[in-house]
């Protein structure tokens, strides 16, 4: 039970220093479109791109992490 305790506080750190840091590098952004067609409004962001890398590379770093040091 505290290995799957201390797994997730280290992915939680880790993922959220890396969110911090993937948002220096891609900047968060939303954007209107409107369709001239139908006059949809559509939001276009890259919000998932960055929990993509985040989320990846936290995942990364915390299994080297607990192989290293576990």
């Amino acid at each position: 039970m505290e290995a799957i305790a201390s797994f997730f506080i280290l992915f939680t750190t880790y993922f959220l220093g890396f969110m911090a840091l993937v948002q220096l590098g891609i900047r968060p952004f939303r954007k209107l479109i409107i369709d001239p067609n139908t006059q949809r409004r559509i939001f276009i962001s890259n919000h998932s791109k960055i929990i993509f890398w985040s989320l990846g590379l936290a995942l990364i770093t915390t299994f080297v992490a607990y192989w290293a040091f576990v």
